[in-house]
């Protein structure tokens, strides 16, 4: 139901062409092309940032706030983890953290 409604919420500005973040972790190829898919549709000006921090920190922030996702859950999604590439918009801003 929350991914339909941010759909639903994301036609209004793309109908305007105005500009709005959409923040969400999309880290499979196969969740970020339906989110793109919908953005290409209406000629939207695409500009991925794909932040990443070390493994560590992750797992340190993910404790400390008020969340239903464990780091083991965490731990199982890693394997669909796939770095957005180039290709898939206008512009892709990587900022990894070591």
């Amino acid at each position: 139901m929350a991914a339909h409604h941010a759909v639903d919420q994301s036609k209004a500005p793309l109908r305007k062409h105005e500009g709005f973040v959409w923040s969400a972790t999309r880290l499979s190829q196969q969740m970020r092309t339906k989110t793109l898919d919908l953005l290409w549709v209406y000629h939207a000006q695409i500009e991925p940032v794909y932040l990443e921090v070390p493994h560590a920190e992750l797992m340190r922030r993910n404790r400390e706030r008020d969340t239903t996702l464990s780091n083991a859950g965490i731990e199982r999604t890693l394997h669909r983890w796939k770095l957005p590439a180039p290709i898939e918009a206008h512009e892709t801003i990587y900022n990894v953290r070591t």
